[in-house]
């Protein structure tokens, strides 16, 4: 990770800075609103394995935007969802899928376009440092990307969710992995 010091205040798209507030472990940051989250990404494919969806990460990661995973209960069971991009509109996601359909890289019918707004923030770094960040955390099978930011630097996020309650069953995975599990609405573009 960085040295930059986790307290202090965050910035607002544009300018000013959130006020600093003690965050509980697990506890949903005080972040810019729904409407500014790069929210919508598209679901590739599904796995019922963790080693399936790394695999298929390490495969990807290079020449998908935002490429990460998810991890989500389907009756009872845990599966994994292989993601790519994170946009601010659906329009920007549904781009991506119709590109992803075209190359051939998707079948006709597969893929999906969700509303995924919320992450797990790593760290944020400078523009230069993001290639061995992720590298390093490619390195342990973790689902890290990283969104450009308006000032150029960066932000590297783990997983994404549709909601609070999504991600609540996972902060113990997550925090095991050595990621203190701060959710927040994403923001930036993809590399």
């Amino acid at each position: 990770m960085t040295s930059r010091s986790r307290l202090a205040p965050r910035r607002r798209p544009g300018g000013g800075a959130f006020p600093f507030r003690r965050r509980r472990q697990g506890s949903v940051s005080r972040s810019p609103s729904p409407s500014a989250a790069a929210g919508y990404v598209v679901l590739l494919a599904r796995f019922n394995t963790l080693g399936g969806v790394q695999i298929w990460l390490q495969a990807n990661q290079r020449d998908l935007p935002g490429a990460t995973f998810s991890p989500i209960i389907v009756r009872g069971e845990r599966w994994y969802r292989a993601l790519a991009g994170s946009y601010a509109t659906r329009a920007e996601a549904d781009s991506l899928l119709a590109v992803l359909r075209q190359q051939g890289q998707l079948g006709a019918g597969y893929g999906e376009v969700l509303r995924a707004p919320l992450s797990f923030l790593v760290d944020s770094v400078k523009a230069d440092a993001v290639p061995a960040m992720l590298k390093y955390f490619a390195g342990r099978g973790q689902a890290v990307y990283a969104l450009r930011q308006a000032d150029g630097s960066a932000r590297l996020y783990a997983d994404a969710f549709e909601s609070p309650q999504d991600a609540a069953l996972f902060i113990d995975e997550v925090r095991s992995s050595g990621i203190r599990p701060v959710l927040v609405y994403r923001i930036g573009r993809v590399y």
